[in-house]
């Protein structure tokens, strides 16, 4: 098979140590074994020249646009209240960007074009068409972060039969008519799936961006409660928070020799000044060495409440064959196998529970955490990932209709 040269449209730098960098690692390390990657960033920021010298870059451009990532704080609140309340408005297409990628696929000769996210394949405005296939990575889906945040704040009636609906309701049929231009559209949950009439739809769970080959054993001395996340991303503060206020000080009272670790990029030691008196915690941040981290922990905590997709926490920590304690928000969009030996609960007494028994018994939390990994090797690998990116990749360029095995196939939610 001839090289198929493809351009990706990333809206930031992958960094592997964010769930966003991995996921789109995950498209370039696929696109690759196809052909030359041309990554398109439309923030332009990052390390460019140790990303052009990653095998399988063909390029690497910086094409701004303010549909994407508009600047300053202003900007962001103006384009994301824009995009609730007026998303026609908002999701339109940005003709200088739309003219740049034409160009860049003309020069390249690029057979596909990627994007990560809804928006900038909207910015785009790209219809698939012979010669230049139209794929899209939904991820998170513009939606359901509206409608999370908003429920999380005001209740789930608010956003489903409140004043929020009506807006959530136009601004999903915006969503809809867009991505029924593509040619191929990814999910990140069963459940997030869209019926977009004669495009071809996938489910594309996370996967862990470096998972060790053996899996670190757990330490029956270790009491340590690990949480991994970026400061950045600020349903991972708010759902540390919530963890602080209602979870720690009961699980310290109950294991004092617990510890509560806090790790990720970002600013987390600025969280100790809002909790002078929880004993036990460490603001960590930022480390060099993550498997470390796992290594001395006895369960790994993902308390976010809001956003959409699949939680790289949750497969990550699977992949180091530790327990996972999460919220029910979390714990969504991962195979029935792997969710079983996970403890998902909005409860913070089912939580605080769920924390002390772990810190309590090494036995079952070594248990619990090898049968997460294997579920994670067999469902949730990243080789696994790649192969199936690059296979539906493969055929949309062949024009056939894909055989999609059952474990791919999510059901039509309901409208």
């Amino acid at each position: 098979m001839a090289p198929v040269p493809t351009l990706l449209v990333l809206p930031r730098y992958p960094h592997p140590e964010s769930g966003t960098g991995q996921r789109s690692l995950l498209f370039l390390d696929a696109a690759a074994r196809l052909g030359p990657v041309h990554v398109v960033l439309t923030d332009g920021s990052g390390p460019l020249e140790q990303l052009r010298a990653r095998p399988g870059v063909g390029s690497v451009s910086a094409l701004a646009s303010p549909r994407i990532t508009p600047a300053g704080r202003l900007g962001r609140a103006t384009v994301g209240a824009t995009r609730l309340i007026v998303p026609d408005l908002a999701y339109r297409p940005d003709p200088a960007l739309r003219g740049a990628l034409t160009a860049l696929a003309g020069t390249t000769g690029a057979r596909a074009v990627i994007f990560r996210y809804t928006a900038p394949h909207c910015a785009a405005g790209l219809d698939d068409r012979p010669g230049l296939r139209v794929m899209v990575d939904v991820d998170d889906r513009d939606d359901q972060k509206y409608a999370s945040r908003l429920a999380r704040r005001f209740g789930t009636a608010f956003t489903r039969f409140g004043p929020a609906a009506p807006f959530l309701s136009r601004l999903r049929a915006v969503l809809r008519r867009k991505l029924a231009r593509a040619g191929l559209v990814w999910f990140a949950a069963p459940d997030d799936v869209w019926p977009l009439g004669g495009v071809e739809t996938r489910v594309l769970s996370n996967a862990p961006h470096a998972a060790p080959d053996t899996p670190p054993p757990l330490d029956p001395e270790t009491r340590a409660v690990l949480f991994v996340g970026s400061f950045a991303h600020r349903p991972n503060q708010d759902g540390v928070r919530w963890f602080l206020e209602h979870c720690w000080a009961d699980i310290r009272a109950a294991c004092p020799a617990a510890r509560f670790r806090i790790v990720g990029s970002g600013d987390w030691p600025r969280l100790a000044a809002d909790f002078p008196r929880l004993d036990g915690v460490d603001y960590v941040g930022r480390v060099a060495d993550l498997e470390a981290e796992y290594a001395a922990a006895r369960v790994c905590i993902c308390p976010v409440r809001e956003g959409g997709g699949s939680k790289i926490k949750v497969i990550e920590a699977a992949a180091f064959a530790r327990p996972v304690v999460g919220s029910s928000h979390a714990l969504r969009g991962f195979d029935p196998r792997l969710t079983a030996h996970a403890v998902g609960s909005d409860s913070p007494a089912a939580q605080v529970a769920a924390c002390i028994g772990y810190l309590r018994d090494a036995r079952r939390a070594e248990a619990d955490g090898r049968a997460l990994h294997a579920v994670q090797q067999a469902a949730h690998s990243r080789a696994a990932a790649i192969d199936a990116i690059r296979g539906d990749i493969t055929l949309a360029l062949a024009g056939e209709a894909q055989d999609v095995t059952p474990a791919r196939t999510p059901p039509e939610p309901p409208r």
